[in-house]
């Protein structure tokens, strides 16, 4: 089976989930599980004390398929509306915590794991959302490669433009992420 069947496969079963059939969506769990809890394993990261990813994939999909219901045109949009579903549920998760008086520190993720030094999630979600401000499509580009797990071609052909577009976003996006974080990690000390 080729990539646009498979995808059109996907796209069928992600519909029929939603409109509440069990067997497509028992099919469609067994087919994107996985990918999902990688995708929320990068968001999580590896500190003690925070919420399981699995957890956070079950939250999540009980939300897209048993109370909200909304419709996906195909894959990629899915994929997109799930990865900002397990954002948000992370970020409410780690404000709850931070209200209990607990910070809870993430492995930065700005670089792809190629940084060693550690922020949290509310100051990275406040960096996100000043980016989305100052410009949607880097964030959404942000918000597809890493929460979502998506590769630079799917979220080129997702967002409408090309790959050398998508590829200068996420480049950009990543340095003014950091820059951000980095002020926001000097004024912490």
């Amino acid at each position: 089976m080729n990539q646009e069947s498979q995808a059109a496969q996907l796209t069928s079963l992600i519909q029929k989930a939603i409109e509440g059939d069990c067997q497509a969506e028992a099919a469609l769990i067994q087919s994107i599980y996985d990918e999902l809890r990688a995708s929320a394993r990068r968001m999580v990261g590896h500190q003690q004390g925070s919420v399981e990813a699995t957890d956070l994939v079950d939250r999540a999909w009980m939300k897209i398929f048993h109370d909200v219901r909304p419709v996906f045109r195909n894959r990629q949009a899915f994929f997109a509306y799930m990865a900002r579903a397990l954002r948000n549920l992370l970020v409410d998760h780690l404000r709850r915590k931070t209200l209990d008086g607990e910070r809870v520190q993430l492995d930065a993720i700005v670089n792809e794991y190629e940084s060693q030094a550690r922020i949290d999630m509310l100051s990275l979600n406040e960096a996100l959302e000043a980016l989305r401000r100052e410009n949607e499509r880097q964030f959404r580009t942000v918000e597809l490669r890493f929460f979502g797990g998506m590769r630079m071609k799917e979220i080129a052909d997702y967002l409408g433009v090309g790959l050398a577009t998508t590829e200068r976003d996420w480049a950009l996006a990543r340095a003014k992420l950091r820059v951000r974080l980095e002020t926001h990690f000097a004024m912490d000390k």
